[in-house]
């Protein structure tokens, strides 16, 4: 296994701060053991040491898409707690995790070493969810969008080959009839169609 090229650790000269592998030696059991030389950026001071920290272990998780999931494996720490709205990194997608399985039992929070699955919705991209107002009839759309994409209500979206104003925003807060939402926080984008013009001949 190849070392980092540096650290944060404790440094004997002047406190916590980051640290330049200079050389070392890691090995793996249930901890990661880095046997090196390292240098403190902050105050110079260079000694060899051995650094001890638990190895990770790979959780189940299942990351929703809008309509697909899909199951991966994510590498927490033991001795770390993980909690229904915690934001975690998987596979370089950002996902938020919306419910945590121990054994049969779903619960709000856990430590790592506990958890059977976790359960998550990918945070980069969202789903928003619009009603469309067309005279007598509402028309449902949904438009995938970046998490923190704003919507602010008066603006003109397309919704397939409609163009419509937003006319309010209900959040998980309550509704909007004035003001921007980020796409993260929407439940559903109520608007009405714009009429096209009539063409003259």
């Amino acid at each position: 296994m190849e070392p980092p090229s540096a650290l944060h650790l404790e440094c004997p000269n002047c406190g916590r701060a980051p640290h330049r592998v200079l050389r070392g030696r890691l090995s793996q059991g249930e901890e990661l053991v880095l046997e090196g030389v390292f240098r403190c950026l902050r105050c110079g001071h260079t000694r060899r040491d051995t650094h001890r920290e638990w190895a990770p272990v790979q959780v189940p998780l299942v990351v929703s898409d809008g309509d697909t999931s899909r199951k991966v494996e994510v590498d927490l720490f033991p001795g770390e707690e993980v909690r229904v709205g915690d934001s975690l990194e998987a596979k370089g997608r950002l996902v938020r995790i919306t419910a945590i399985e121990v054994g049969e039992r779903r619960v709000q929070a856990a430590p790592v070493e506990t958890i059977t699955t976790l359960w998550s919705q990918r945070a980069d991209r969202v789903t928003v969810k619009f009603s469309l107002n067309r005279g007598r009839r509402t028309i449902p759309y949904e438009l995938r969008a970046p998490s923190d994409e704003e919507f602010q209500i008066g603006d003109q979206v397309r919704l397939g080959r409609e163009r419509a104003v937003i006319r309010r925003i209900n959040t998980h807060r309550g509704t909007l009839r004035d003001g921007v939402v980020p796409a993260r926080d929407i439940v559903r984008v109520y608007c009405q169609a714009v009429r096209r013009p009539r063409s003259h001949r």
